[in-house]
C-alpha cells in the first residue's frame, strides 16, 4: 500500500511539473514567479505532494479532524493558477470555527468543504466559487520557511517605494511568523478553461487577512492587499 501511494504522488509531482513545462512552451515571454526565494514552482510542488503524504501516512490524534483531504489539486477539472498569502502573528492563528463563519458569511456563492482542524485551530479547507469559475485551497503554515519569507520580503520591500497604508502594513509583515497559503484554481469545462474572475479570491483573502489581523500578500506583484 505505501509503495502504491509514493507512486500516485509520484505522479502528482509529473502532472503538475508538465503543467507549469506547458506555460513556458505557450509563452517564450513567461517567467517564473518571484516568492522571495522561499517558495517557487518546485519547492511549492515538493511541498504539496509532502502535505497529501502526511495527511495519508499520519494518524490522527487528540482532537485532530478533518472532512476531507482531498486537494484541488487532485481534482482534473480545476487547473492552478498562482498563490497568494495571508501573514500574521501565530498567537492570532484562526480557530476553525471562525474560518467557518467568515466564510458563510460571505454568502451562498463560496462553498466551503474539506475543513481540516488540529484542536480547534484551523489547518486546511477548499472553498469553490462556481460563479467566478474557480477555487481555493488553504493551508496553514508556520515555522522556518515562513520566518525566512518574511525576512526576504522586508529586504526587498526596502527597494520599494511604499504608497497609503502600504507602510502600516509592513510593519505588520514583520512581525508575522505564520501564514496562510491560498492556492487558486481555474475551473476547466469542455476541456477549456473559463474566464477567471479574481474577485472572489481577494474578498477571501481580505477577509481571513482581517480575521487573523494580518496582511495579505500578492508574491507575483510583491503588493501587499
Amino acid at each position: 500500500m505505501p509503495t502504491l501511494l509514493l507512486v500516485r504522488f509520484y505522479w502528482l509531482f509529473v502532472d503538475l511539473r508538465s503543467h507549469f513545462v506547458n506555460q513556458l512552451r505557450q509563452d517564450q515571454k513567461f517567467e517564473q514567479p518571484n516568492w522571495s526565494g522561499v517558495v517557487g514552482i518546485q519547492s511549492l510542488t515538493a511541498r504539496i505532494c509532502l502535505r497529501l503524504a502526511a495527511n495519508v501516512f499520519s494518524p490522527p490524534c487528540g482532537s485532530y479532524r478533518k472532512e476531507s483531504s482531498v486537494s484541488l489539486f487532485e481534482d482534473s477539472s480545476y487547473d492552478y493558477s498562482d498563490t497568494f498569502f495571508v501573514h500574521f502573528q501565530i498567537e492570532n492563528r484562526p480557530s476553525a470555527d471562525d474560518v467557518r463563519t467568515t466564510i458563510e458569511s460571505l454568502g451562498n456563492k463560496y462553498e466551503l468543504s474539506g475543513v481540516v482542524e488540529d484542536e480547534g485551530n484551523f489547518v486546511s479547507a477548499t472553498i469553490k466559487s462556481p460563479q467566478d469559475n474557480s477555487a481555493m485551497d488553504i493551508s496553514f503554515v508556520q515555522g522556518e520557511e515562513v520566518l525566512e519569507q518574511v525576512q526576504n520580503l522586508m529586504v526587498e520591500f526596502k527597494t520599494i517605494t511604499l504608497m497609503g497604508d502600504d507602510q502600516a502594513k509592513l510593519s505588520i509583515l514583520s512581525q508575522c511568523n505564520a501564514r496562510l497559503d491560498i492556492y487558486h484554481f481555474e475551473k476547466i469545462t469542455g476541456g477549456e478553461e473559463q474566464m477567471l474572475d479574481p474577485g472572489g479570491l481577494l474578498l477571501v483573502l481580505e477577509k481571513l487577512a482581517k480575521l487573523a489581523k494580518g496582511v495579505g500578500l500578492d508574491p507575483q506583484s510583491n503588493s501587499l492587499l
